[in-house]
């Protein structure tokens, strides 16, 4: 009986699993989960007081995206980082978009993009001299801007002239992290 009841509950388990995420072998992240996760990447600095918060860096060395949380007397910060590797070089370029799955955008014209010409053929020896720019924005969240980013998907960031579309699952867990940065503490 006690064998049935484990066989039941196990085989629930991965229903609900496969019907949130399309796969038996990985079961759904729930928002508490995703909480506690960043919540285990808290950090203090030791020498102001300041924390820090944030979550993992999504996607790969062509397209990733950051988010995180400062906190300092009190006072919180949100910065977002968006990094697109490519390979035409622009110098003094400035300019952010951010496309979401809904058709809406969130633009920051003015946002000023650093540029790094970096060899990542460590990491992918075909990429020796293809994607040797690294394109890189890391700048202040608005509250507003963080609510957004946490009730929104993802499709696609534009920096300048280069676009990157992070993958689906990445962008998804993204939002949801975005979502849970603003209750940490």
């Amino acid at each position: 009986m006690k064998k049935l009841l484990l066989t039941i509950i196990l085989m629930i388990t991965g229903l609900l699993s496969f019907s949130q995420t399309g796969s038996l072998n990985q079961p759904a992240k729930t928002d508490s989960i995703y909480l506690a996760e960043m919540m285990s990447r808290r950090e203090i600095d030791k020498n102001t007081n300041e924390i820090k918060i944030d979550c993992p860096i999504l996607g790969n060395p062509l397209c990733a995206i950051h988010a995180a949380k400062y906190i300092n007397k009190g006072q919180s910060s949100y910065y977002l980082t968006l990094i697109l590797r490519d390979t035409i070089n622009q110098a003094n370029i400035k300019g952010v978009t951010i496309s979401f799955t809904d058709g809406t955008k969130l633009n920051k014209p003015e946002q000023k993009i650093d540029v790094i010409i970096s060899d990542i053929s460590h990491i992918y020896d075909d990429f020796r001299t293809k994607y040797k720019y690294q394109y890189l924005a890391n700048f202040t969240l608005t509250p507003a801007d963080l609510k957004i980013l946490g009730s929104k998907t993802i499709s696609k960031f534009q920096l300048s002239a280069s676009e990157g579309e992070p993958k689906t699952k990445d962008a998804e867990e993204f939002r949801i992290y975005c979502k849970n940065i603003i209750l940490t503490k």
